[in-house]
């Protein structure tokens, strides 16, 4: 009675679970088919009529303690006119339908309404847990809407807006001051593409035949805050590019934007003049817009004020 009633359980939990059968029935065989289960070794399939004009797979579930060869129906030890549940089961875990993945779902809206985000898509592990690798899948997305106030630019995940100032320019600090006043604050030139993303822009508004530079948020800084450590002055080029940092994020200058191009004199920046990063052009020694080590007090055509996008 025992047996009658786990078996009966068994097959009540089997008809909840989607699997299917490992092949097909045969039309011109009239019984005696049997297919396995393509998830759960403790079940099967046999070809029946079940009142139609053919052969349909029917589940069923094997007798409590025995369960389907994994080759059944492909050897010839187990043939599929053979007893389909002849294995004992030695592992309660085999009578668990094996996890499979579910299709992947749509992918989601990005994450920014402008710029470039991640759009993100899930799948669901089906008689989890267990299946194998990731259940969620991600992928950079991009809107052309750009979120940016007016005056601003927008490039990757930054607002940027270029102000150029007729006589005395603003100090450094007055310039980052103004941006912060804008919820921005003077730009950090991360890598070439940033960089040479602000040079289309400052090119349109550069006064022709005029020596003139735009203020950064570079700086050399006599305290390191990374390590908090006091910078000792330094004779060579590339010891004193390591004591300049971003002051808005507050990482070191890694990108190189001090390099000039080929063959062009005065390739020594930054040269000790100043703490204060500015952008040159319109000399023979700056010729587009490289760094530079200068005065922190003015006397700049501008400033670059950049803010992240929301």
């Amino acid at each position: 009675m025992t047996a009658i009633c786990v078996f009966t359980v068994l097959i009540g939990i089997f008809g909840l679970i989607s699997s299917d059968p490992v092949g097909q029935c045969d039309p011109n065989r009239i019984s005696n088919q049997y297919l396995r289960d393509d998830s759960n070794a403790c079940a099967f399939y046999q070809c029946e009529y079940h009142g139609t004009s053919y052969l349909r797979p029917t589940f069923h579930a094997c007798a409590p303690g025995t369960k389907v060869p994994e080759k059944y129906g492909e050897s010839a030890a187990y043939p599929d006119s053979s007893n389909p549940c002849v294995l004992r089961v030695w592992n309660p875990a085999d009578c668990r339908p094996r996890p499979f993945w579910s299709p992947w779902g749509d992918w989601s809206a990005c994450s920014k309404t402008c710029g470039t985000g991640v759009a993100t898509r899930e799948r669901q592990c089906n008689n989890g847990p267990g299946c194998q690798g990731a259940g969620t899948e991600t992928r950079s997305c991009t809107n052309s809407q750009s979120c940016c106030p007016p005056g601003f630019a927008v490039f990757g995940n930054s607002c940027y807006s270029f102000i150029t100032v007729s006589g005395r320019s603003p100090s450094w600090a007055l310039s980052r001051a103004i941006c912060q006043n804008a919820s921005a604050d003077l730009v950090s030139i991360e890598t070439s593409e940033e960089h040479e993303f602000i040079k289309n822009n400052l090119r349109p508004i550069t006064p022709p035949n005029r020596f003139i530079g735009w203020y950064v948020g570079g700086r050399r800084l006599s305290i390191n805050p990374v390590t908090t450590r006091t910078g000792a002055p330094v004779n060579s080029r590339e010891a004193r590019k390591l004591q300049f940092f971003w002051v808005p994020t507050g990482q070191q200058v890694a990108y190189d934007g001090w390099t000039k191009a080929a063959g062009v004199p005065g390739d020594y920046q930054p040269d000790g003049n100043g703490p204060c990063m500015v952008l040159w052009i319109g000399r023979r020694d700056f010729v587009d817009y490289e760094f530079d080590d200068y005065s922190c007090n003015g006397n700049v055509g501008g400033y670059v004020c950049e803010k992240a996008l929301v």
